[in-house]
Order: C-alpha cells, then structure tokens, then sequence
C-alpha cells in the first residue's frame, strides 16, 4: 500500500482540499507567555457516550485495544502491520490537549502598540474608501512590528503546534465594517483568501440562521447543533469572534498527528485505513453536471509529514448516493475509534469577544459544541470566518504543498 499524497486536477475546494491542492484566491480582493484573562480559558469536558470511548465498558475498551495507555498486542502479526505503518509522527504537531492545558504558550494577547496600530490601519482604509473587494496587502500597510508578529503566527502555523489563539482585537470599539476590514487585513498579511462556497464568498458569517442540520443542503456552521471533528476546505482556518453564545458552542480541536500514532499504536489494522479511499459528500456545493460526492483519503505522507483531510459527517451523508459503497463494518470501526482518540486527545476553549483562532487543517481536527443562543439578535453567538493559503505555501498562488491547482 502507498501512503505518499496523489495529486489531481480539482474543480472545486472541496475536492481540492483533499488532494492538498488549496485553492486559489476567487474574485477581486486586492514570544513570551502572557497571562491569560477570563473567560477565554482551555476548558476540561468529559467526552460524550460513545462505542468505543472512554464511556465504553472496559471490556469492550480492552477489546478494542482503546484503554488508557493499552498497547496492541505485541504478535508477529502486530509487529508486522506497525512495520508497514509510516510513523510515529514526531515533533510540536503531534501535542495532547493534556500538554497543551499545562501551558499558554498558544495564547498571543496583542500589545497596545499592534493594537493602536491596527486600529489606525483599518480606519485609513475605510476613510479612502475600501470594502474587502478592494482591500490588499498594500492598502493595509502595518507596522514592522505587526508584521512580524503576524510572522510568528505563520512560523506556528506551519512549523510549530498548528494553531494559536489571538486575543484582544478591540470589536467593541469599531463599527462593523472596521471590524470585517481589520480582520480582512490581518487575513491578507498572513495568507491569500480563498472562497469559502460556490458563491465565492471570502468572508464568512457562522451563525445560526435556523436551517435544519438535517437538510443536506445546509452546512452545519449555519445552525445550533454540535459540529464533530472535521477539517475545513482551506490551508488555514481563522475564526473572529464577536458575539460568544448564551451557553455552549466552545470549540474543541486535537493534533491529528497524535490521534493517529495512538490508532498507530493501539490499533495498527485500523490505522492502516487512514490512508485508504472514503467517499465524502459535496453537500450540493458540486457544479452543475458534477456528482454529488468525491473520493479521497483521510491521510496523506509527504516527506516526514502527516497531511490529513476529515469530514465524517460528509462521509456519512455520502452514503445516501446509490452509486456509493455502503461503509463495512471496518471502515465504521476505525471512524468510531479515530473519533474516540479525538475526543481522547482533545482540548477544548471557550472564545471571548476580540479572539482569532488560527488553525492549520493539514495538522488539526476541529470541532463545537451544540450552543444556546440569547433571545436579542444583536447577542447572538456571531463568528467571521476567514480560509486562507498562507503566503510561505502559495508563491504566486500555488497550493500549499507547492502544487499548481490549474
């Protein structure tokens, strides 16, 4: 079996995601630890019920080889299939929500002066008149010291955990076009953004619009219910929060390195189908004329790196497509129990108004739980969400992996 990345023509970013091919911008758009300050906290939640998590029985957990600290079996048979496995894979990308709540190295409170100077910025644009259709790079010129701070973000992006959470943007002293065209400006130093739907919009809203979860057209940010780990169709995630919910919704992400070396560890004849083929849904995002889904694998080698790509619930909606294989009682298997290590393995936070998260999707699963929203619209639980391919993986617009989508 092969383990190393196919590459193929992609029409769409959701196909174009899977093969590691980002794509490319749509439409006209031009140090030490810091105390962290409440509410915006890593936050310790049981994992809910499920078949083969912590909530199992410990018979059928020691059966699964999913206990605590369990190895698999060490038979001639294990040995083998760990030998055929690539990995274990090494280094900051591969952290446990465990490690990760004993420091705060990963939170970035911004300074006065990257504030002021941010603030200063954003009303500049907005006084000559630009709207993130006409906003670069250019037209949002910032401070050195910005710019290197916007760097180091990019460094831990790429090379270090794969994530970092910014605090302090001042959204309640801007009007909300300043808010969406500061967010767009740090969005255009750090990356190229890219569409997020067919409508090629760049600038997402996430918020409850009262669709149903349930409909396939309707993509689940768009509602209140609990979204499971999964990876977004871009390099990079980043997400602004305006308004936190009345109650829930915090968002929980986990190294999908370290999921897959304890799969690798405990359960060697799953982790192997990682990096088989699954159909995934297109949730009617596909062209006119296209099919309803596409086939990729969940993981990707390249070199000595792990590139991952998950969606389960698009695996799943795949299934209502008669031309798809229906899923075999292995394949079910090892997404219970890649679901299981997430939840293992996770770390959770809450977000406060003025947070960025900024997330790698090559290295991390991300998820949220289902939330509450208050009564007035103007309190409700409101993201802005940016997919972008950073600068240091896309030189004149190439892929992340330095593969050109055309």
């Amino acid at each position: 079996m092969s383990y190393t990345r196919e590459t193929s023509d992609a029409s769409n970013g959701w196909r174009a995601a899977a093969m590691g091919i980002v794509h490319v911008r749509c439409g006209p758009i031009g140090t030490a630890p810091v105390p962290r300050q409440e509410p915006c906290r890593a936050i310790r939640r049981e994992a809910p019920t499920c078949a083969f998590g912590p909530s199992a029985s410990p018979q059928m957990r020691n059966r699964r080889g999913l206990t605590c600290g369990h190895r698999a079996r060490e038979t001639p048979s294990v040995t083998a299939e760990l030998r055929a496995l690539p990995g274990p894979f090494t280094g900051p990308k591969a952290w446990t929500g465990d490690a990760m709540r004993a420091t705060e190295t990963w939170l970035d409170q911004l300074p006065d002066g990257m504030l002021d100077d941010l603030v200063r910025t954003t009303r500049r644009a907005a006084s000559n008149g630009h709207t993130l259709a006409t906003l670069t790079r250019s037209d949002f010129s910032v401070s050195d010291a910005s710019r290197s701070r916007i760097a180091a973000w990019s460094d831990e992006l790429a090379e270090g955990r794969g994530f970092v959470l910014v605090r302090g943007v001042p959204v309640s002293d801007l009007a909300a076009n300043e808010v969406e065209l500061l967010y767009f400006g740090l969005g255009l130093h750090l990356g190229v953004p890219v569409s997020q739907n067919t409508d090629g919009d760049l600038l997402g809203h996430v918020r409850d619009s009262g669709a149903d979860p349930g409909d396939p057209g309707v993509r689940l940010y768009k509602t209140r219910a609990a979204q499971p780990f999964h990876t977004d169709g871009s390099d990079v995630v980043g997400l602004l929060c305006l308004q936190p919910a009345k109650s829930g919704g915090e968002s929980t992400i986990v190294s999908s390195w370290a999921v897959y070396n304890a799969m690798r560890e405990r359960r060697p004849d799953l982790a192997a189908l990682l990096f088989e083929p699954f159909s995934f849904d297109l949730y009617e995002q596909q062209r006119p004329g296209e099919k309803g889904w596409f086939d990729t694998r969940i993981g990707n080698v390249v070199g000595d790196r792990l590139f991952t790509f998950y969606l389960r619930f698009y695996i799943t909606q795949a299934q209502r497509h008669p031309e798809v294989a229906q899923l075999t009682e292995q394949q079910v298997e090892f997404l219970d129990t890649l679901d299981a290590l997430c939840h293992e393995l996770r770390l959770d936070m809450d977000f406060a108004p003025g947070d960025i998260q900024w997330l790698s999707n090559a290295c991390i699963f991300h998820g949220r739980a289902a939330y509450e929203d208050h009564d007035e619209p103007v309190r409700r639980r409101h993201l802005l969400r940016l997919w972008l391919t950073l600068h240091r993986n896309s030189p004149d617009g190439a892929g992340y992996l330095g593969v050109d989508p055309t």
